[in-house]
């Protein structure tokens, strides 16, 4: 601001007017100067455009950087399911069945599991190993693992760990037994482990216990919050569970998970269950409608699992008919399922991935030919039978100033750049 007043003083004062003039008209010159180049222009009015400017610039960044992102997460993908084959799976199933008999019991996936995550205490290796086997294991009497079922495991866990099939198999047959344990719980938990390994009905125990936590896990993540059930979801569910049962019981346990006109104001209802009000509210509903408590917890197994309902049976059949062709569903249901969380939403991001993976694949294959075509194009051009020749203003025939042109077509154009030695060429 001084130096513009003292420039405009400076001019003012050679133009012939005195001091004073000079003064004054300097207020006005700085006023004008600052407006820039944009003449009458609010600068309120630039710094916005300057701001708006800035926001595009910011949202480009944004998208090109969230596509970059997105084509590096379908790449991860596509390498995780191109790791996935047959072979490895077979491979890391022998690493794991360590007796050998073909199949994988709880001792065995447990021990592999901590493996995986050996900081973890080894009852968090114990309870993923159970949610393993209620979720993957179709065939409940040898409380075991087929290589099939192994394999489903396998692909889901991959898909939600981000790891590589050979990162996992790598990890399992490091020589790491859960035996040597001195933590002292550890040591319970593998104590309980084992026993449950040897006899199967200890294994049944065990597994319908954790059966209940598993099943309120799965319905406490439906809404995002991991610590409660919203009653009304659940009410839905059992009341569909004991349309397909009938009978008496299930009319009387209809009325434990409805509420009349204005509950929600009443005493001792809740909008949303804990995990004890959610174990007695079931434990409730099996009992009065004559139900085995595994049955129930088979049934609400399947709803945040595979996202769709069973359709009712129609009416006028006993109440053993119900409850006999409501399981049958049940396992029906379990038989069909795949993998943890979901199956359909997996299915669709394989799918997805490998497309996107095979059209990565195909592009990548046309650059190189391109490129491999270029190459051999610059070759030809440099050992042509005329060589290199000089245009007019200096430059050889191979740098054309079009790209990709050789130098026979560069001796052509300066040929025909100048006509004597066009045709003293035609001559020889």
């Amino acid at each position: 601001m001084r130096r513009a007043c003292r420039r405009t003083v400076v001019t003012q004062a050679r133009r012939g007017n005195d001091v004073q003039q000079a003064v004054e008209a300097a207020p006005q010159k700085v006023q004008e100067a600052s407006r820039g180049p944009l003449g009458n222009l609010p600068l309120v009015a630039v710094t916005v455009a300057m701001v708006w400017g800035l926001l595009q610039t910011a949202g480009v960044w944004r998208s090109v950087t969230s596509k970059n992102k997105r084509e590096e997460a379908v790449s991860g993908k596509a390498r995780i399911i191109e790791s996935i084959t047959d072979s490895r799976i077979a491979d890391t199933f022998k690493r794991v069945d360590v007796s050998g008999d073909g199949r994988v019991d709880l001792r065995e996936l447990t021990e592999a599991l901590y493996k995986l995550n050996p900081n973890a205490p080894l009852s968090a290796a114990r309870d993923s190993a159970l949610d393993i086997f209620l979720l993957f294991d179709k065939d409940r009497n040898d409380r075991t693992l087929n290589r099939e079922e192994f394999g489903q495991f396998l692909e889901t866990w991959c898909l939600q760990t981000g790891s590589k099939l050979d990162d996992i198999a790598g990890r399992i047959g490091e020589p790491r037994d859960i035996e040597a344990h001195e933590n002292r719980e550890d040591q319970r938990v593998e104590e309980e482990v084992t026993r449950a390994a040897e006899a199967p009905e200890d294994l049944s125990r065990v597994l319908e216990r954790r059966k209940l936590e598993t099943v309120f896990r799965l319905w406490a993540d439906r809404r995002g919050d991991g610590n409660r059930v919203e009653r009304k979801d659940l009410a839905r569910s059992l009341s569909r569970l004991l349309d397909i049962v009938g009978g008496d019981g299930a009319d009387r346990a209809r009325g434990l998970i409805t509420s009349p006109a204005g509950a929600a104001q009443h005493a001792g209802y809740n909008a949303h269950l804990d995990r004890t009000e959610f174990t007695d509210l079931v434990r409730r509903v099996s009992d009065v409608a004559g139900m085995k408590h595994a049955e129930v917890l088979d049934f609400l197994i399947m709803i945040p699992l595979y996202g769709e309902e069973r359709k009712a049976l129609p009416p006028g059949r006993t109440s053993e008919d119900h409850r006999a062709s409501a399981i049958n569903e049940m396992h029906e249901a379990k038989e069909q399922a795949q993998v943890y969380n979901r199956r359909k939403e997996a299915i669709n991001i394989l799918s997805e991935a490998r497309k996107e993976a095979h059209e990565q694949i195909e592009a990548r294959k046309k650059k190189e030919a391109a490129r491999e075509r270029e190459r051999e194009d610059r070759e030809a051009g440099r050992k042509g039978p005329g060589g290199p020749t000089s245009s007019g203003n200096g430059r050889s025939g191979g740098s054309s100033n079009f790209p990709g042109t050789t130098a026979s077509e560069g001796g052509i154009q300066a040929a025909a750049s100048d006509p004597s030695k066009g045709s003293s060429s035609a001559r020889s």
